[in-house]
């Protein structure tokens, strides 16, 4: 009778809820019988996450108004290079720098309008979001658009047949190989053409399944703290999917920009013109370095990388191990489990050891541990970059002490302002998210390795 009672008592703890935060519970209810039988996983201390002070941040107009001037001022420096006088002679014919009746114009106003493209753009989206109802913004912003590009393809068609100069298979590849990035990359996306960054769609919420079928909006791009491995991982796709397009678009931006500044002008100088080949070719490696990294800073302010810091500190990261010498006990892996660090796992006949806080990465997935090992700490990133920028700009101005003709000192020192502007707010970044990092890690009683 005893025995029978002692059952019936098991038996009644059995059915006991049990506690609904706790992950290893979590993991045994929804994984196998494998899992089960093995070892016992230990609790997890969810990260503990530190805000970063408000970080002032390029706008979308004061961006594209800077690239604007930049771009236009670069190709005005090109075109200076080209085309320079000695106006300061007594015998000069002419009292100008330039030869002005050298240069194109109709090939200077179809740089200039692709160069204005997104400036543009921006401003008659800002007007179109002020003037309508939000829930009209998505059929606005698509007529206006589609507008958009009608009148901007006719301009570019005008200004194309105004071009005087005589045309060969170089300037043609020159005019038009930039558009096909566009059409290969971006399968003739307007809003590629038209934005750096692409318009957010993140739109779930804090806790649901980011997979319930909803529309997406124009909520801005969030980090949600969430005990489901499942969510993670969908998390850092979404998240992954949008760091690789703003990297495609800074790029693809730049080139675009470097390529219509400084290639197309000497491209299409003529024939029986003389100039520095290789002034030319340095003034647009500095040109192009300088955008790019411009690019970058816009694409990828403090706010952004802490979301993907946040995110990478719940994806979490596994070490390979090459033997089971150790005999260590270990589970099989299960992907609706989130795992603490130190568990170690079977997966695909390899063996694993969790190196995160929490883990709910798939073992053996390269994207998930380049995306664990660059943003578990993202000021190294930015060190990464402040070091190759300090390199650039000290060449820059290195270069700039041994030049001797006004022309070329007035064009680097341009671009040398504009690299220091650069490294200000690189420095600026990577000093403020160091410092927070470090507290955040003493938080949490651990380095991120």
């Amino acid at each position: 009778m005893m025995a029978k009672g002692r059952r019936v008592t098991q038996q009644r703890h059995s059915t006991q809820p049990k506690p609904a935060f706790q992950h290893q519970q979590i993991g045994r209810r929804a994984s196998t019988q494998k899992i089960d039988e093995g070892p016992p996983i230990a609790s997890i201390t969810p990260p503990k996450h530190v805000p970063i002070p408000e970080i002032p941040r390029l706008q979308e107009f004061t961006f594209e108004l800077f690239m604007l001037l930049f771009s236009v001022i670069s190709l005005g420096l090109q075109y200076l290079n080209l085309y320079r006088t000695v106006f300061w002679l007594p015998q000069s014919y002419t009292k100008y720098a330039m030869h002005f009746h050298l240069i194109d114009t109709g090939l200077v106003y179809f740089i200039v309008t692709l160069l204005a493209r997104r400036l543009v753009w921006s401003i008659l989206r800002f007007i179109i979001t002020k003037i309508f109802h939000p829930s009209y913004w998505r059929i606005g912003l698509l007529i206006s658009r589609i507008i958009f590009m009608i009148c901007l393809v006719s301009l570019l068609t005008v200004f194309f047949f105004r071009i005087t100069s005589q045309f060969n298979l170089l300037r043609i590849i020159a005019l038009f190989y930039p558009f096909t990035f566009y059409v290969f990359k971006f399968k003739l996306e307007a809003s590629a053409f038209l934005e750096v960054i692409p318009t957010p769609v993140y739109t779930e919420e804090k806790g649901k399944n980011f997979k319930n079928g909803k529309k997406p909006s124009l909520k801005p791009i969030h980090h949600s703290c969430t005990n489901s491995a499942e969510v993670i991982r969908t998390e850092v796709n979404f998240l992954k999917d949008d760091c690789n397009k703003r990297i495609c678009s800074s790029y693809i931006s730049n080139y675009y920009g470097g390529s219509y500044t400084a290639l197309v002008p000497c491209i299409f100088a003529t024939n029986s013109l003389y100039y520095d080949n290789f002034w030319v070719k340095v003034h647009t490696v500095f040109v192009g370095t300088t955008s790019f990294i411009w690019h970058l800073i816009y694409c990828f302010p403090a706010r952004y990388c802490d979301i993907l810091h946040r995110s990478s500190l719940h994806l979490g990261g596994w070490a390979k191990l090459e033997s089971r010498a150790t005999q260590a006990p270990f589970n099989n892996w299960t992907p609706t489990i989130l795992w603490p660090q130190g568990a170690h796992v079977k997966y695909m006949k390899e063996f694993y050891r969790a190196e995160g806080i929490t883990n709910a990465a798939e073992p053996g997935n390269s994207t998930h541990a380049r995306l664990y090992m660059l943003f578990c700490e993202p000021w190294r990133l930015q060190l990464m970059l402040v070091v190759s920028h300090s390199v650039c700009t000290f060449l820059h101005l290195a270069f700039l002490v041994t030049l001797q003709q006004w022309q070329q000192l007035l064009a680097t020192a341009f671009v040398l302002a504009s690299s220091y502007a650069a490294l200000f707010i690189l420095l600026r970044d990577f000093l403020i998210l160091k410092k927070v990092y470090k507290f955040e890690q003493m938080n949490q009683g651990k380095l991120c390795s």
